[in-house]
């Protein structure tokens, strides 16, 4: 008899840890699942070619939710926050803009910004923030790419600071070698 309780007992014990751990797996799963109230659906063009603008961001203000527009200036927002709520839209060279939105689809148009023009330095393989650069910068003047020049590197050639260009041979055409100047 004494047996039989202790299994009671035992037995009692099990269902209400698997109860336990039932309705906490149950808890747990609900509160992953993210609620989203609204989908926003849009692309960003240039206000006067109303051509497509890539890899801009878009943020909703006062939260840490962004996205990236596509190459062709699309984007897609899936958020928990409800409509209205304010879009920063920002991309170098084109002046930040402040967007209430309460719906989609929606056009954003961002107009250029002739100041940023100094912030971009433009490289044989890409573009970078004048400020992200860790080496030297060197400007060529619109004088020295009118004059006429065998190659570009016989152009640079006393043109900017830090640069020597060598030639290689004395055949016409034939290839020269550029280095950067250790200062």
């Amino acid at each position: 008899m004494e047996k039989s309780i202790h299994r009671k007992k035992i037995a009692v014990r099990l269902m209400v840890f698997l109860a336990i751990a039932i309705f906490t797996k149950k808890a747990s799963a609900q509160q992953n699942t993210p609620i989203i109230n609204s989908t926003l659906i849009g692309s960003v063009k240039d206000s006067i070619t109303k051509q497509p603008i890539g890899n801009v961001v878009l943020a909703i203000k006062g939260t840490t939710h962004a996205v990236t527009s596509a190459a062709d200036g699309s984007f897609s927002f899936r958020t928990g926050q409800k409509f209205p709520y304010t879009l920063i839209v920002s991309f170098i060279g084109y002046q930040t803009k402040e967007i209430v939105v309460d719906g989609s689809p929606i056009t954003i148009l961002l107009a250029e910004k002739a100041s940023s023009l100094n912030d971009v330095v433009v490289m044989g393989y890409g573009s970078q923030k004048k400020s992200d650069v860790t080496g030297s910068v060197g400007s060529v003047s619109k004088n020295l790419l009118v004059q006429p020049a065998a190659s570009f590197d016989n152009m640079l050639q006393g043109g900017v600071s830090g640069i020597g260009v060598t030639q290689n041979s004395g055949q016409p055409r034939h290839a020269n070698r550029s280095k950067k100047a250790l200062l």
